[in-house]
C-alpha cells in the first residue's frame, strides 16, 4: 500500500510540473501604476467571516485584522461563540504564533497560513516595470513581477479596476491563487485563497462590519 501511495503522489507531481498554467498568456503592451498589498492601505481594524479547510479539518469563525503600523499586523480568528482559533503577529521579517488551535497547529499548515497572509498584506514593488500579458482564455490583463525566487501575478478584468485576482508561484504554475471580488473602494469584500498542493489549504473570507450590533 505505501508503494502505491508513493507512486500516485509521484505521478501527481509529475503531471502538475508538466502543466503550464500560464500557457494562455500572450505578451501585451499595457501599463499599470504601483500596486500595494490588499490590506496595506487599511489603518482601521477589519473583520471577515472566514472558513478554513485543510484536508479533513474545517473551522469557521471571524478573522480580525488589526494593522499595528504600516507593515505589522495582528491577525486573530475566533469562533462566533468567542473561542480562539489562532492569533498571529506578522511583519516583513517575522511570523509569530501567539496561539493556534491544536488541529491547525502543524508546521505545514502554519507555513501555508503565513504565505496566505503575507500575500494579502505585503507591499509589492511597482508594476511600472512588470511584464504585461493578455490572458486569451479569461480575457484578462495580467501583470507579472519577480519577487525573490517567485513571481507575483495581478489579474485585471479592466485596466482601471481593482485586481480581480492575485497569484504567487513560478513562471509555469501558481502555488497560491487569490480571487478578489465585491470591492468597496480599494477593499475586496470577498476573498478566496487556494493552495495548489497535494494537501491543499483553502480560505474563504466575506467582509463583515465591525459596527454591526
Amino acid at each position: 500500500m505505501p508503494t502505491k501511495i508513493l507512486a500516485s503522489i509521484s505521478l501527481l507531481l509529475l503531471t502538475c510540473s508538466c502543466t503550464n498554467y500560464y500557457r494562455h498568456l500572450e505578451p501585451a503592451a499595457a501599463e499599470k501604476t504601483a500596486q500595494a498589498g490588499i490590506f496595506t492601505a487599511q489603518t482601521d481594524g477589519l473583520a471577515y467571516d472566514t472558513n478554513v479547510r485543510f484536508r479533513k479539518t474545517e473551522v469557521s469563525g471571524i478573522l480580525f485584522i488589526q494593522p499595528q503600523d504600516s507593515s505589522r499586523y495582528r491577525m486573530a480568528m475566533t469562533t462566533k461563540m468567542g473561542q480562539k482559533i489562532f492569533d498571529f503577529t506578522l511583519d516583513p521579517h517575522n511570523f509569530t504564533v501567539n496561539y493556534c488551535f491544536p488541529q491547525l497547529n502543524r508546521k505545514m499548515v502554519l507555513q501555508l497560513l503565513e504565505a496566505d497572509l503575507r500575500l494579502l498584506t505585503e507591499h509589492f514593488d511597482s508594476l511600472s516595470a512588470a511584464s504585461a500579458f493578455t490572458d486569451t482564455k479569461r480575457r484578462q490583463t495580467v501583470f507579472r513581477i519577480k519577487k525573490g525566487k517567485s513571481y507575483l501575478y495581478f489579474r485585471y478584468d479592466k485596466p482601471e479596476a481593482q485586481p480581480a485576482g492575485l497569484e504567487s508561484g513560478s513562471k509555469r504554475r501558481p502555488k497560491i491563487i487569490a480571487g478578489l471580488a465585491d470591492y468597496q473602494g480599494a477593499l475586496p469584500h470577498r476573498i478566496k485563497l487556494e493552495h495548489r498542493m497535494i494537501f491543499p489549504l483553502r480560505l474563504d473570507l466575506s467582509w463583515v462590519s465591525l459596527n454591526d450590533e
